[in-house]
């Protein structure tokens, strides 16, 4: 086996072009072959086969490689796709075996004529000079994905593979009348970074954006849908980014981390209520971003520099010709199949269109009903009810279109009293709401008539059935809720309906909580309940009611590090109200907003606000479990191990069962993370019973903590297979993306570490490291960069450790405590202080990516290494290297 590069061609619709001239194309075949032989020879590469309408080609250098296909490509006539990739293979009787031939073959295979791809070992090895980017891909056949790079500048379409990763809303129903539209909003999308698509409320404006979205993902490493109809203010608009981006802290930074070097198409829809935010976050993520782009749906432009903006019309056209009657008749027909169109109706359904100005939502309404009445009694109604729309651009602090309106007042009417005041109750909710929320909404009524109510709600197009989470929800359209919510007032019943909302939610998020402690239950059922929590948080505010404020986010404080964090900084503004100091519900709301300065790397204050935490606390009796685990773990974080201990088994004295053993799993933790190297700490018989209840117990969330435990016991003990066995099912166990989860993929590459499996710590920690970037999490990428100077230590490549360890904190309080001693001792051997202090600070002022680089490129001189940096695997999934077997 040797390691050489292998340029692979094909020519381009060779079959048809046999088919259309085989004797020229018997001709230009062979002076392509003949040309093709004499640059590869002239670049000191030979052709080793034939393959009909292709050569296979292999050089020494990838330089020389690249340089012929250039040449080539200069001088051939026909149009000729090429591959090129550089690695190990097995040469035989003239010809080469192996896997690298196999990748090269399909690097080519996703070429165009003309074009020429690299694979990105082959392009680094060239000094990556004179390419462009075109991100991770799948090749078929084959298991893991290749970062490919294009020789030249040339204008291609997307190659030829299935399209990257991408999440956009589900549509359960086709789109009709807008081929042209989106054909124009792609072309323009081509020559403009920022799109914005603006029109009155129903027009279809996020149906387009999303068929849109859909035809370009393959261009893109990433598509990014951000709902903002269940925003309620400016405040909310980057959470709502940063929920889509699957971050748990909601900071610029954050995004900016996760968007890092990817070709990425954000749709910001239904942007006019929070316009000058949308405006400014579209600017913003164009500027950290510069290969992505921005498709924006509002009722009015943004206002940027550098939009580009086009109106989304209303369907219409002759009767016959005409997609707003296309329209009508799909929807009447999935009301009712046995819906029938004669020939004098056609004329009456482009009437009734044409009234509703073309407005898909209103169609859509309106086809709803064609089943209770004949198409002349709604033409009628229309008739009687309906007032034109006035012109102009709307600001978004005036009314929505008349047009909509009058078909909405429309709808409203055919309910009955019942279902009116249904209607308009659900409409305090924030976002989607599942059959429990209706039912305490609508006046704690059961749940069989809630069912009858809702359901008929969606019959009548007036709410949509949606999937969240696994779970069944409904959901306004952000018309009909606007609608509804301007009823609700008119009934004085909004804030009855806000205060059985509160009460709600404050029972769901603690029963939600239980149930993680006394069921396999993750937190999907609190993450499908944020937009809901929100609007009765800010009610809560508004109305400066610190307790009910309080109570909804209370319950959090005792699955800190088990989920994603979703109210980050909810807190700060429960404190600002005036009644919160001195108040009995302070300590609870401190320990909440030291969470979020923990996730936001704000350390140095983390031992004062233990103390005053514990100090508040004290003075009031007692010591609730989630804010003396908050305590605990803040001391635990500041190196403070016996006031960490001490404050676990005080919480675990007044906790129930559950919330106890889970308690005492700290402090049995506690007791091995600052073991010395070599040193064994015994585990008494307490902590043994508890991790055999932990163990056997049907909470995750207890059994994912007893599986850390258990790995750092085995550290303790030496036994590192049992500590990886251990680390691997405690990421089984939680949730990914989770400060808990994280802890379990550092544990385990640190368990490859100790085992000797050095390529497997860095593949682990690669993949920590990437899903670090992914949720925008800085802490997170601490411990792989650890792992890698531990690696680099190992193999005596004292400099790139050195340079590593500037980027480090000064000490860890965690995870590898004493080898991190350890590395400065050794570190101390080898170099000079003045040139442990050049690298450091050179090491100090690289990124986490390109500490990674640098290791895998001294590393690669050592062992086998495959490249994990900047795929394109989404938030919540690992990536395929990383598929254990």
């Amino acid at each position: 086996m040797r390691t050489v590069t292998f340029l692979f061609t094909d020519i381009e619709s060779s079959t048809q072009r046999w088919h259309d001239d085989r004797d020229g194309m018997a001709v230009a075949l062979a002076e392509h072959d003949a040309l093709l032989t004499r640059v590869v020879e002239a670049h000191d590469g030979r052709v080793f086969k034939h393959t009909g309408d292709g050569v296979c080609s292999v050089f020494e250098s990838a330089g020389q490689a690249v340089a012929a296909a250039s040449e080539a490509q200069r001088l051939l006539q026909l149009p000729v796709r090429m591959g090129i990739h550089t690695g190990e293979a097995e040469a035989r009787d003239g010809d080469f075996y192996g896997t690298t031939l196999n990748r090269c073959a399909r690097i080519m295979d996703a070429g165009h004529g003309g074009q020429i791809l690299v694979s990105a070992l082959t392009y680094t090895l060239t000094g990556e000079v004179g390419g462009m980017d075109l991100g991770d891909h799948e090749l078929k056949g084959l298991p893991e994905k290749e970062r490919i790079f294009q020789i030249g500048d040339s204008a291609f379409p997307a190659l030829r593979l299935q399209s990257s990763a991408f999440a956009l809303p589900s549509m359960l129903t086709s789109l009709v009348g807008r081929d042209e539209l989106v054909t124009r909003i792609i072309d323009q999308l081509a020559e403009a970074r920022l799109v914005t698509l603006i029109g009155v409320g129903g027009v279809g404006k996020t149906r387009v954006a999303i068929a849109v979205a859909d035809q370009v993902a393959a261009d893109h490493e990433m598509t990014v849908f951000v709902d903002l109809s269940e925003v309620d203010g400016d405040g909310d608009v980057l959470p709502a980014l940063a929920r889509s981006l699957s971050l748990r802290t909601p900071t610029m930074e954050s995004v900016a981390i996760a968007m890092s070097s990817r070709r990425v198409m954000v749709v910001l829809d239904n942007c006019e209520h929070v316009v000058d935010v949308a405006a400014d976050l579209a600017e913003n993520l164009l500027a950290i971003s510069p290969s992505s782009k921005v498709l924006a749906t509002s009722r009015e432009g943004l206002g940027s520099a550098g939009e580009h903006i086009i109106a989304v019309p209303g369907l219409g056209g002759p009767a016959s010709e005409s997609a707003a009657v296309a329209l009508f008749v799909d929807r009447a027909r999935s009301a009712d199949a046995s819906f029938v169109v004669a020939a004098d109706d056609v004329e009456v359904i482009a009437e009734i269109c044409g009234r509703l100005d073309g407005i898909p939502l209103a169609i859509e309404l309106a086809a709803a009903r064609a089943t209770l009445m004949t198409l002349g009694d709604l033409l009628d109604r229309l008739d009687a009810r309906f007032q034109v729309l006035t012109g102009g651009r709307r600001r978004r602090s005036r009314s929505r279109g008349r047009t909509l309106r009058e078909t909405v007042d429309w709808s409203y009417e055919l309910l009955d009293d019942h279902e009116r005041r249904a209607f308009s109750r659900l409409s305090v909710f924030g976002g989607s709401f599942g059959l429990d929320g209706a039912s305490a909404v609508l006046g704690r009524i059961d749940d069989v008539e809630a069912l009858d109510l809702v359901e008929t709600l969606v019959d009548k197009s007036l709410l949509t059935v949606v999937d969240v989470e696994g779970y069944r929800r409904y959901r306004f359209l952000e018309t009909l809720r606007l609608y509804a919510r301007e009823r609700l007032d008119e009934t004085g019943e909004g804030e009855q309906a806000l205060s059985l909302l509160r009460e709600h939610l404050t029972a769901v998020v603690a029963e939600a909580v239980d149930d993680m402690f006394e069921s396999s239950a993750d937190g999907s059922r609190l993450r499908v309940e944020v937009p809901n929590l929100r609007r009765a948080f800010e009610d809560a505010l508004d109305h400066g009611d610190l307790e009910a404020a309080t109570a909804i986010i209370a319950p959090f404080g005792d699955i800190v590090g088990d989920i994603d964090w979703p109210i980050n900084g909810w807190a700060d503004e429960a404190l600002a109200l005036p009644e919160a100091s001195g108040s009995t519900f302070e300590p609870l709301l401190l320990a909440l907003q030291a969470v979020d300065t923990w996730l936001g790397r704000r350390f140095g204050t983390l031992r004062d606000s233990a103390d005053e935490i514990v100090r508040l606390s004290s003075a009031l009796g007692e010591i609730p479990f989630g804010v003396g685990e908050t305590a605990a773990f803040l001391y635990r974080l500041t190196g403070d191990d016996q006031q960490a201990d001490r404050l676990y088994r005080e919480t675990a004295d007044d906790a129930d069962p559950n919330r106890a053993l889970r308690a005492r799993l700290y402090s049995h933790w506690s007791k091995f993370i600052p073991a010395q190297l070599g040193s064994a700490v015994a585990l008494d018989d307490s902590a043994e019973v508890d991790l055999v209840a932990a163990r056997d117990h049907p909470s995750r969330l207890l059994r994912a903590r007893a599986s850390q435990v258990e790995a750092f016991i085995t550290y303790s003990t030496g036994d590192y297979p049992r500590m990886r066995t251990m680390a691997r099912q405690s990421q089984d166990l939680s949730t990914i993306g989770a400060a808990h989860w994280f802890a379990a993929v550092q544990i385990e590459a640190w368990a490859e570490w100790q085992l000797g499996e050095f390529d497997s710590a860095v593949r682990v920690a690669d993949m920590d490291l990437e899903h670090a970037y992914r949720f925008g999490d800085r802490s997170a990428m601490v411990i792989p960069i650890m792992i890698y100077a531990l690696v680099l230590q190992t193999f005596e490549e004292a400099e790139a450790a050195a340079t590593l360890r500037g980027w480090l904190p000064r000490r860890l309080t965690v995870l590898l405590v004493a080898e991190l001693r350890e590395l400065d001792r050794w570190l101390a051997t080898q170099l000079a202080p003045d040139d442990r202090r050049r690298l450091a600070t050179r090491g100090s002022s690289m990124a986490p990516r390109e500490l990674q680089r640098l290791t895998h490129d001294v590393l690669s001189e050592h062992i086998e290494l495959h490249d994990e940096t900047t795929s394109d695997t989404p938030p919540g999934q690992l990536p395929e290297a990383a598929t254990r077997t």
